[in-house]
């Protein structure tokens, strides 16, 4: 095996999904390193030796006669197979390997490997930023792919099998150590570290200067994991134009949700809704490569975070309240325990308790800059401060080393 010269390696399923702050950032801040595995790929790269994904991995036999053999591809195995060839002792090898393992949101063909490299002295670590152990009914990814109480069953075996787990909250790591306790007892419970979503200050955007009778600039971010959360924000949108505002959708797209579904595919309550939000949104944003979404300003002055709370999105992160501060946008939250914890309401941000709150604090913000500056002024402190280089590194560390 070569000389590790990074303290750790993340293994990153790639599938179009963001992984800058759970993978990228920490590498860069730690001195590490990220194997990203293309969807195309990953089967491949699993389940078959080779040299030529990012995670390159053989198989050493010891024959019977005691020599050795290597086998670095797949046609490598079949051929040994067909020819029935006789070993003693199977050991894998990962020639590219350094340092610690990091598999986020890992599966089985990953735990497999994870076991394999712990044999081998590799200390592994299984990460992930979002409660997979809630109900499917939640979360409309979960719910489309059926992941049900089997598969939740087997997502807690994985996870338990690795030497450590990484979370970006301590909610979710509570909720993640009472089933893993309930369901395997404390005896090899893994270590359960936390290290949350943090930003170098040398990752922040340029800010963009603006016109100032330019109108407020009100809007949301998120994934379609955010379905129903976003509904939480319409009479927000529809305040905010009232007012002269202008509004704005990055990502997910209320008012377009299906990319070119038909409308009359879709019943007539659904058709209403597409409607009612193409009326209150003026502009939607698609994202963009993960790599490039965060080094420009988002286009906003406010940004909201509506959520519903339920055993799924309490387990999300405050990554979004980060994003709208370190573009110079006041942040609108739910109060609950994902933003209060750790953002003050009227220093940091305005927290609300339902859709009307919500309203509210938007109008408010937009007829009350001073309110707007100081919010962000004292929100980009806190991120400054406590959500940067030093505690990204400290926090990855801490669950690296153990």
């Amino acid at each position: 095996m070569a000389v590790a010269t990074s303290v750790a390696t993340w293994y990153v399923h790639d599938t179009g999904n963001d992984f800058w702050w759970r993978a990228k950032a920490p590498a860069e801040a730690v001195g590490g390193r990220v194997a990203v595995i293309k969807g195309a790929d990953i089967m491949q790269a699993l389940s078959e030796p080779n040299v030529h994904t990012p995670l390159p991995w053989s198989i050493r036999l010891t024959l019977e006669d005691g020599s050795q053999v290597k086998v670095r591809t797949s046609q490598g195995w079949t051929y040994r197979t067909n020819a029935r060839t006789r070993y003693t002792h199977l050991e894998p090898e990962y020639p590219s390997h350094e340092g610690a393992a990091i598999f986020t949101r890992p599966a089985v063909l990953q735990a497999m490997h994870g076991e394999q490299m712990r044999s081998l002295g590799i200390r592994t670590i299984a990460e992930t930023d979002d409660n997979y152990l809630a109900n499917q009914n939640f979360n409309l990814l979960l719910r489309e792919i059926d992941f049900g109480p089997k598969e939740r069953e087997m997502h807690a075996r994985v996870y338990h099998s690795f030497d450590a787990i990484v979370f970006s909250t301590e909610w979710l790591r509570d909720r993640y150590f009472r089933e893993l306790r309930d369901k395997f007892g404390r005896k090899g419970m893994p270590e359960l570290c936390v290290a949350r979503n943090h930003v170098d200050l040398k990752h922040w955007p340029e800010p963009v200067e603006r016109d100032p009778g330019a109108p407020v600039r009100v809007g949301f971010m998120g994934s379609t994991s955010h379905l129903w959360d976003i509904n939480r924000a319409y009479g927000a949108f529809k305040a905010a134009k009232q007012a002269g505002a202008t509004t704005t959708v990055i990502g997910y797209n209320p008012a377009n949700p299906d990319k070119g579904y038909h409308l009359l595919n879709r019943s007539e309550r659904s058709q209403a809704f597409i409607e009612a939000w193409s009326d209150a949104i003026d502009t939607h944003i698609p994202w963009v490569e993960s790599d490039q979404y965060h080094r420009a300003a988002l286009p906003l002055d406010i940004g909201l975070c509506p959520l519903i709370h339920n055993d799924f999105t309490a387990g999300k992160s405050d990554v979004k309240a980060i994003e709208y501060t370190i573009s110079g946008a006041a942040v609108v939250a739910m109060n609950l325990p994902i933003y209060n914890s750790n953002w003050k309401h009227e220093e940091t941000c305005l927290l609300v308790n339902d859709w009307r709150e919500m309203v509210q604090a938007v109008l408010r913000l937009i007829y009350d800059p001073k309110l707007r500056y100081e919010l962000v002024t004292n929100a980009q402190e806190y991120v400054r401060e406590e959500r940067g280089h030093t505690q990204l590194n400290d926090e990855w560390k801490a669950a690296i080393y153990g």
